[in-house]
């Protein structure tokens, strides 16, 4: 018995040392590092949250976006799969500084969109329907509007690869490259 007991802990600690010695895993979308699951909060309030092979954007804690990531050495490309009203109510609110966040809210309903996630183009689609709706625009500033929405939208919906790394502390995540979501951010 003792020697049984002996060795189911040795293979134990073999089948541990294997599972920490390799932090990347395959969640079935492709591989990812447990190291990056948890909270990140960059200086300007912006955070990302990972969690095996999903992320979400933060913008002062609130969600604007989410999609997927996948790691291919020391890249992460990142995939916008969905954005929250969030992100039209925080540029309403800069666009209209000195108008209080209940009548944003309102703005919000007015153009038909509901508070939530929504995907993909489908909720820049309702900004702009939405404006025309509202006849807040002529025809020629609706045009306008919606090339430049839709030209955001295919960015920050395009794939993002950037080059990452994590401080060996395991403290700092640091992301490099061009795109959305490069900065310094630090595990909360």
């Amino acid at each position: 018995m003792t020697k049984r007991f002996w060795f189911n802990g040795m293979l134990l600690v073999a089948f541990a040392a294997v599972v920490m010695a390799c932090p990347n895993k395959d969640n079935g979308n492709g591989s990812v590092n447990l190291s990056l699951n948890g909270t990140w909060i960059a200086d300007d309030g912006y955070g990302l949250v990972f969690n095996n092979g999903d992320w979400q954007g933060l913008m002062e804690s609130s969600p604007i976006a989410k999609g997927k990531y996948d790691l291919e050495g020391d890249t992460i490309t990142m995939t916008t799969t969905d954005l929250h009203s969030n992100l039209v109510a925080a540029a309403a609110k800069e666009a209209m500084p000195d108008v209080p966040a209940i009548f944003v809210s309102g703005f919000l309903v007015a153009l038909g969109i509901n508070a939530g996630w929504h995907p993909g183009l489908t909720l820049i689609e309702k900004v702009v329907s939405g404006l025309a709706d509202a006849e807040m625009m002529d025809e020629e500033t609706i045009t306008m509007v919606e090339d430049a929405m839709t030209e955001f939208g295919d960015e920050l919906l395009a794939p993002q690869t950037l080059i990452y790394s994590i401080s060996s502390n395991g403290r700092n995540l640091t992301l490099s490259g061009d795109g959305y979501f490069e900065g310094t951010f630090t595990r909360k």
